[in-house]
Formats: structure tokens, sequence, C-alpha cells
């Protein structure tokens, strides 16, 4: 269902196209296709304003999000640029009444190679291309932990109620960072205990209060969604070890510390961006059921 209402959205933007070359055909008034064509050429700017703005705005916490993201801006940015050139020139030339045929075969001509930068920039990047097939077989060979989860400066400004702790930590904090990024590479932790603020203050031996101010200021997650991002983590590394080759998605679910299956198929899609069926489909090639035994049919 989900397929087939993205396919419908894409052929939109070739059934306006196709209309305009029917009215051109059709219409012989050169004023009259020269209207639609405007009309359609500002319509379509708006609603690509509208796109652009959405994607720069929406946060995407999921992994395959978080890997694509900076191609998909210069990919959006490439496309927006060369759509009003192409848009703004060509409503000149229809509007001017300028028949010129050299003026008309230079805009053809240079605006073709003009297309030539985004082709190049398809083909460097092929996740455009093939997508979240591509993503998730790239994700498989590199650490989960690689993925930002720490920034290195401050994400917002200081409230004054924590200046003074901050800069009692100031000189610490990159290695408290450190002793978390520890944390959160070690299986024996992360498999018996959830990496949470007060778990990771009686690790590193430190007052929780100095854990909740580094994520509160370097942490691109919320405590609880890091939680949970970390528990992701362990279960792709399980996963890509051949885990479900003899264990079941929900005794999965139960390894990495969540309480239901519901919250670990939940949190996989939020994290990673796919569900962990399509996942091991896409990454292993093994076809799991990720609804327990007893509700099978």
């Amino acid at each position: 269902m989900v397929k087939d209402f993205m396919l419908k959205k894409e052929l939109l933007h070739f059934i306006f196209p196709t209309l305009l070359l029917l009215i051109n055909f059709c219409y012989i008034n050169f004023k009259t296709f020269a209207l639609v064509y405007a009309f359609y050429s500002i319509a379509y700017l708006i609603m690509l304003l509208v796109k652009v703005k959405m994607f720069f705005f929406t946060k995407d916490k999921s992994i395959l999000g978080k890997m694509n993201k900076n191609v998909i801006k210069t990919w959006l940015v490439l496309m927006l640029f060369i759509t009003v050139s192409s848009g703004l020139y060509s409503n000149i030339i229809l509007f001017s009444d300028i028949h010129n045929r050299i003026i008309i075969t230079n805009y053809l001509k240079y605006s073709s190679l003009l297309w030539f930068i985004p082709l190049y920039y398809l083909f460097s990047n092929p996740n455009i291309i093939f997508g979240e097939e591509y993503l998730l077989k790239k994700l498989k060979k590199i650490k989960p932990q690689d993925h930002l989860i720490w920034n290195a400066k401050p994400l917002k400004n200081l409230a004054d109620i924590d200046k003074k702790l901050y800069n009692i930590l100031f000189n610490r904090i990159n290695s408290i960072i450190i002793g978390i990024q520890n944390l959160e590479k070690s299986v024996l932790i992360i498999s018996e205990k959830t990496l949470n603020a007060k778990i990771i203050a009686e690790e590193l031996n430190i007052p929780k209060r100095h854990i909740d101010l580094i994520f509160k200021y370097y942490c691109n997650y919320s405590v609880n969604d890091y939680t949970n991002f970390i528990k992701i983590n362990y279960a792709l590394t399980l996963i890509n070890d051949g885990y479900l080759n003899e264990y079941t998605v929900e005794a999965l679910g139960e390894k990495c510390l969540f309480k239901s299956r519901f919250t670990f198929s939940q949190n996989f899609k939020k994290f990673v961006g796919t569900s962990v069926s399509e996942y091991t489909y896409t990454v292993i090639g093994k076809v799991v059921n990720e609804r327990p035994l007893q509700e099978r049919t």
C-alpha cells in the first residue's frame, strides 16, 4: 500500500509535463501555451520550495536519515537552482516574443549542458538512485557507533542555572564523553544494563547531575532516545553477526533489554529507518517474521 502510494506521487511529476506537451500539440495559439506553462512552472516551483523547506527543518533521528541527509541536501539545492534558472529563462523567452532561432538554440544547448551537473552528482552518490537498499547494505559495513551521537560543541546556549556547573566541568567534558563512548562499545555493559544517565554515572563514578548536563548540551538525543538508540545499535551488531539465524526477532528484542516485541520493533523503525524484516532481508538475505508465534495464523 505504501509503495503504491509513493508510486502515484512520483507519477505526478510525469503527468503534468505530459499534459503540457499535449496542450502544445493540440493548441496552435502560442500565448495560450505560454500562460499554461507559466502557471505550471510557478506552481511546481512553489511545491518544490515547500518540499525543500520541510526537508531542511525536519529532524530525522534514524541512522539511514542521517547517512543520507547531506547528500540529499546538496541534491535538493542543485535541483532547485536548475529548476529556478530554467523556469525563469524559459518564461522570459515565451513572454518576450523572442523568436530568434539562435537565442532559442543557445537556451536549449546551455540548459542541456546544465543538466550534466546533477547527472554527475547522481552517479557519484548511488544512494540517490538506489535509495534505502543501497544504504542498508552500506550500513552493515560500518560500525553503528560511528553515527553522530555526540557534538563537539554545545548544541544550545547555556542556561544561567547551568553555568556554574558547566564551568566546573569544562576541562573534563571531552574525557567524560570519551568515557561514555567506551561504555557504548562495551558489550559486557550494554548486554546487561540499560545505558541511562544513572548507570553511566555509576560506571564512570561521577555525579549523575554531571551526566545530565552533558546530555543536555552535547548529545543529539534525549536521554530516553539515547538509551533506546544504543540498544538498537547493539541489535544491529547482533543481526550482522548472524543472531537471527538461530533466534527469533522477539528473542533479539529481549536480548537488547527491550520490555516488549512492540517497543523493540517501534524503536528499530525509528532509529534505523526501516523495519527489522526489511533490514534483514536486504542486508543478509534472510526473511524473518516480526510477529511472535502465537499471533501468526
